[in-house]
């Protein structure tokens, strides 16, 4: 039997509730089972791997800049209160690239609006 592909995926988009609010954000159309049967779904949530709780204060990245920005020290992740994540998020985005190799696993399906997978460069 050959070899499945391995496919890391956003566990918010698997339905786990490890969103900022608690909550999943399912992928629109449920077109989970058709990518169960192509590939086997590895949930991964970069923010819990840097951690960060669940619930947590939203977080973006600085206005005008962009992940590989943070990763380079240029900007930073604040959420709602002014407090600076970034130290998370740049953990949770090292965590998320080691995985990768080390599994064998595809880059993942993230939901683009999160920052962290920005930061990680996976989108």
């Amino acid at each position: 039997m050959p070899k499945r592909t391995r496919v890391l995926i956003s566990a918010c988009l698997l339905g786990q509730n490890v969103r900022y609010d608690g909550q999943a954000k399912m992928l629109p159309g449920d077109p989970l089972p058709h990518l169960e049967r192509l590939a086997e779904l590895i949930p991964f949530c970069p923010e819990l791997a840097g951690g960060l709780p669940v619930p947590r204060s939203p977080a973006e990245i600085e206005p005008g800049f962009c992940g590989d920005d943070v990763l380079a020290g240029r900007a930073r992740v604040l959420d709602l209160s002014g407090e600076d994540v970034t130290a998370a998020f740049a953990e949770g985005a090292q965590k998320d690239r080691d995985l990768r190799p080390c599994a064998e696993l595809h880059p993942c399906a993230a939901d683009r609006g999160q920052p962290l997978l920005r930061v990680a460069g996976s989108l």
